[in-house]
């Protein structure tokens, strides 16, 4: 059997295990993720190295489902703010006692208490 069968051969067997890693097919063939991965270009196998096909289908579903959750906004508008009432509040007045006085050594003004 010369190489390029042993390739075929390999390219088959990483095409039929779409779900598995290339670190995972290499680990069960004991090869490297790297020998791996060049054998699949070799052979034309296009696929993202390290990703599982199933768990980016189970991301994508999850990710529709929290967008059908969110429903309230429809796709490609952006949500309102939250609203929230404006209170009008007056600064507290100072108690007599804290009342800015005089500068020092003015006499207090008449009815103040000392």
């Amino acid at each position: 059997m010369n190489l390029n069968d042993s390739y075929a051969r390999l390219g088959e067997y990483i095409a039929a295990h779409e779900s598995d890693t290339y670190g995972e097919i290499a680990a069960s063939l004991g090869l490297t993720r790297a020998t791996v991965a060049r054998i699949a270009r070799q052979q034309g196998i296009r696929r993202r190295p390290g990703r599982r096909s199933a768990a980016l289908q189970a991301a994508a579903a999850m990710i529709g489902a929290a967008t059908a959750r969110a429903g309230s906004v429809p796709t490609g508008e952006a949500a309102a703010p939250p609203t929230e009432e404006l209170v009008s509040v007056a600064p507290d007045a100072l108690p007599a006692a804290e009342t800015p006085s005089a500068a020092p050594g003015t006499p207090p003004a008449e009815g103040a208490v000392a």
